[in-house]
C-alpha cells in the first residue's frame, strides 16, 4: 500500500473520532438518553466524560499517525560527498601496482 493512500486512511480515522467526539459534546445524555441513569447508576456523567477524553486521544493519535505516514522524499535526494565515481583506469592502475 502506498504512504499515500496509507496516511490519507489514516486522516479519515482521525477526522471520523473527531466529529464523534464532537458529537459526543453536544448530545446531551441526561435528556436524551434515560438509560444511563438507570444502567451505569449516579456515576453516569463519569463514564460519558472518559468516552469523549478517549474519543478525542483516540482522533489525536490517528491524527499523528496520518502525519508521520506522509511520504517525505528528502531521503531519496542526500548525496554523499564523500564518494567519488572513479572511471576504472585508477582501479586498474592501483591493481597494476
Amino acid at each position: 500500500m502506498p504512504r499515500f493512500l496509507l496516511a490519507l486512511n489514516n486522516l479519515v480515522f482521525a477526522l471520523a473520532f473527531f466529529a464523534a467526539f464532537g458529537a459526543f459534546n453536544e448530545f446531551d445524555c441526561e435528556d436524551n438518553w434515560h438509560g444511563w441513569s438507570t444502567t451505569v447508576g449516579k456515576d453516569y456523567l463519569a463514564c460519558w466524560k472518559a468516552v469523549e477524553a478517549f474519543c478525542f486521544l483516540s482522533g489525536l493519535s490517528w491524527f499523528v499517525s496520518a502525519i508521520m505516514a506522509c511520504p517525505t522524499y528528502s531521503n531519496k535526494l542526500v548525496k554523499h560527498p564523500d564518494k567519488r565515481i572513479s572511471t576504472g583506469s585508477e582501479e586498474t592502475q592501483q591493481i597494476n601496482r
